[in-house]
């Protein structure tokens, strides 16, 4: 039997313009062994340059992480980006959904629509793959 925890946050958060890491969103879970998946749109471009700024998106739970890379620009407003991580929590914790902006500039972007799924398994495995 599994339990699923699940978490949403629609409205925009703007990630910050001085490349700082924004945390986005964070889902607290009980212990056990989990499979996480999150996804989100980040998107429009706002003003200010470059348009093409890309950001990095980062789902965590305590080491165990997911990353990935997104641009958007006035061509391709949004971007879908979808992360998963798989983790065991010895006690309470917290799955923390965070991105910044990779090059400088002082464009802006959001990220709305946040999910957060946490499915707590009877069993986990997590190795390299060959």
């Amino acid at each position: 039997m599994a339990d699923a925890f699940a978490g949403f946050k629609d409205e925009a958060v703007f990630l910050n313009v001085d490349g700082g890491v924004t945390q986005i969103a964070t889902l607290g879970v009980p212990p056990g062994r989990y499979s996480v998946a999150a996804k989100l749109y980040l998107g429009p471009p706002g003003a200010g340059r470059p348009t093409n700024r890309s950001a990095e998106l980062e789902l965590r739970a305590e080491n165990d992480f997911d990353r990935t890379r997104a641009t958007t620009d006035e061509t391709i407003a949004f971007a879908s980006v979808a992360l998963q991580v798989v983790h065991e929590f010895q006690s309470n914790g917290r799955i923390v959904l965070t991105g910044h902006f990779i090059e400088t500039g002082d464009n802006q972007k959001s990220v709305s629509w946040m999910k957060i799924t946490a499915t707590r398994l009877d069993g986990l495995q997590n190795q390299p793959m060959p």
